[in-house]
């Protein structure tokens, strides 16, 4: 009788390092958490080598080069879109104050009908 983690061919060490660069992915923005769930899932049932290689083939080994491009490319991705809704932002403001202030003179600015 073999337990989940005892499965013949493949043993609980030769799991970890495929969990580990999972989680790696994971923390990176390559994988979403139900894909980590769902490859972790898959990685504590494998029972080849092989089947636990083509759960991390898509991601890059530790130390290998190229996850900080991708890391960056969302980074700056993320960093565009705070630029953007913090220039609206402004925007709305001064149109509000804008508006405040030629009704306190009398007056109305109509920009949206």
């Amino acid at each position: 009788m073999f337990s989940v983690t005892t499965k013949p061919g493949v043993c609980l060490a030769g799991r970890e390092p495929v969990i580990e660069r999972l989680k790696r992915g994971y923390v990176e923005g390559r994988l979403d958490n139900a894909e980590l769930e769902l490859r972790v899932g898959l990685a504590l049932t494998a029972q080849t080598r092989l089947e636990l290689e083509r759960l991390v083939n898509d991601l890059p080994r530790a130390g290998a080069h190229g996850g900080a491009g991708a890391l960056s490319v969302r980074r700056r991705t993320l960093q565009s879109a705070l630029l953007i809704t913090i220039v609206a932002m402004i925007a709305a403001a001064v149109i509000a104050y804008l508006e405040a202030a030629l009704i306190a003179a009398g007056m109305s600015l109509h920009l949206i009908q």
